[in-house]
């Protein structure tokens, strides 16, 4: 039974379709507040934390989902203060709300992790935990809101308890983040997080170690304690608990192993290299992945591996930042301060059902000079201008390109060859990108030839040598 129908008929995955990431943090949840799969989901947490004691205590925790937009997370219960106490029995859903945060799971099954996502979510758990320590303050006091405008300075070392307390996981399809980790040992991967929030003239600094763990090493823990019989002693219905988390184990071994397999053919991790004889059709070769609707993840995870090689091309010569956002870029306050190394902006997403790898650079004048790869296409080439609209009404292809040379040819990187190319463009109310694809005689020395077919593909490698060698060219002549 080959991997399409093996999942098709597998009805967690069907389940997990709907949303594919939410569903894995709701099927978390499942484990932790239903009490039959509770002595799972409390050693898989022991796991997870290096804690051997840890359990899930239901009278002080309560699990969230979505919550503040975290995937999944664990908070101390709080008696809501708002309520009247006659009213309590009548009103069961919002007798305890929120306090501080004991647990976050940041979960990346469709999509990938980066460093400013992760800073933000450290942040705001950091703000969350004053929040939260607040609120269990107020319910000493049932019915008071005053506290004091210096509450936080007073409470300073209870605030910096709870921060140090606060536990971080980081779940992901992909093996690695593309910002640096640490290795606590050999199977443990970490990456680290300072924070700083201000309340008043108070500044709190957290330092928040997320520790990585891929879903293949999740379902490997969850399908060792499913066989544990003594976590399922007593319980009612037990063949049926055991069979729905197996079911789940073999969806997530059987999509992670076969995901591994196939990018095991466009990289040499040992080497840090692309294969050479790999071109962008990978994208779309692989029709398993369309038949299980699962054709993003697949794309974003090649787009991953690109990325990694061509940071391994630059890493030496520039400062890399993981958001390539254009008003991230334009608002970035490092761009301020002289550096020693130029910095690129790296970015993957997905856009009209394909993954696209782009590389940006903020030259002196404010424009944004940009490389993007999408799909099995020709390089683009372009630039991101803040203001600049082109309307192409009521104008010939050829007239709107003059346009377009003329406005936007003098902000081009020096020496950039841009002349005689036909423009296209994203234009929006603050910012346009103007952008042209490589020239067919260049695409030529991007090509390697399938003897079956005498049919020319575009090299991965050769494009991300030819991203850096342009990035090269653009830095050094903007300067």
């Amino acid at each position: 039974m080959d991997i399409v129908e093996t999942l098709q008929n597998n009805p967690i995955f069907q389940l997990s379709l709907s949303s594919k990431e939410l569903f894995h943090s709701n099927f978390l949840a499942w484990l932790a507040e239903d009490k039959n799969t509770r002595g799972i989901f409390n050693q898989l947490m022991q796991v997870w934390l290096n804690d051997p004691i840890w359990e899930f205590k239901e009278e002080e925790m309560m699990v969230k989902r979505e919550y503040k937009n975290f995937d999944f997370c664990i908070c101390q219960k709080v008696r809501n203060y708002h309520i009247k106490k006659e009213e309590e029995d009548e009103i069961q859903e919002e007798k305890y709300i929120p306090g501080a945060i004991i647990f976050v799971l940041e979960n990346k099954f469709k999509s990938l992790p980066y460093k400013e996502q992760l800073e933000n979510y450290h942040k705001k758990v950091i703000y969350l935990n004053i929040q939260g320590l607040k609120e269990q303050e107020k319910t000493k006091n049932r019915g008071s809101n005053r506290l004091g405008n210096n509450w936080a300075k007073k409470n300073e070392e209870l605030i910096n308890f709870q921060n140090s307390k606060t536990k971080y996981v980081l779940l992901t399809l992909a093996d690695n983040i593309l910002d640096k980790t640490s290795k606590v040992n050999s199977d443990e991967l970490v990456f680290t997080t300072t924070s700083t929030v201000a309340v008043g003239k108070t500044e709190f600094t957290n330092r928040a170690e997320w520790k990585i763990i891929n879903y293949k090493q999740y379902s490997n823990i969850l399908s060792q304690l499913n066989k544990k019989k003594k976590l399922w002693n007593n319980v009612e219905n037990k063949c049926f608990y055991q069979k729905l988390i197996n079911k789940y184990c073999m969806f997530i071994d059987i999509f992670s192993n076969h995901i591994s397999s196939c990018l095991k053919k466009i990289s040499n991790k040992k080497e840090c290299t692309i294969n050479n004889d790999i071109c962008w059709n990978i994208l779309t070769s692989h029709q398993e992945f369309y038949k299980i609707r699962c054709y993003d993840i697949w794309q974003k995870l090649v787009m991953y591996e690109c990325a990694k090689y061509l940071v391994s091309l630059l890493d030496n010569k520039f400062t890399i930042d993981y958001n390539s956002n254009d008003k991230h870029i334009w608002e970035d306050k490092k761009n301020v301060i002289p550096q020693e190394k130029e910095k690129l902006y790296i970015g993957i997403g997905f856009f009209h059902g394909e993954a696209f790898l782009e590389v940006k650079f903020l030259m002196p004048n404010g424009t944004i000079f940009c490389l993007q790869q999408q799909g099995n296409n020709s390089l683009s080439v372009g630039l991101v201008v803040k203001g600049c609209n082109i309307p192409k009404s009521n104008k010939k292809d050829s007239e709107w390109n003059e346009e377009v040379i003329k406005t936007i040819g003098n902000k081009f990187p020096k020496g950039m060859d841009f002349q005689k190319k036909k423009y296209y463009s994203y234009q929006g109310e603050k910012c346009s990108f103007f952008y042209y694809h490589i020239q067919e005689e260049e695409v030529e020395l991007q090509g390697i030839e399938n003897k079956k077919t005498n049919e020319k593909y575009l090299s991965i490698k050769k494009t991300l040598h030819m991203m850096k060698d342009l990035m090269d060219k653009a830095t050094e002549t903007s300067n």
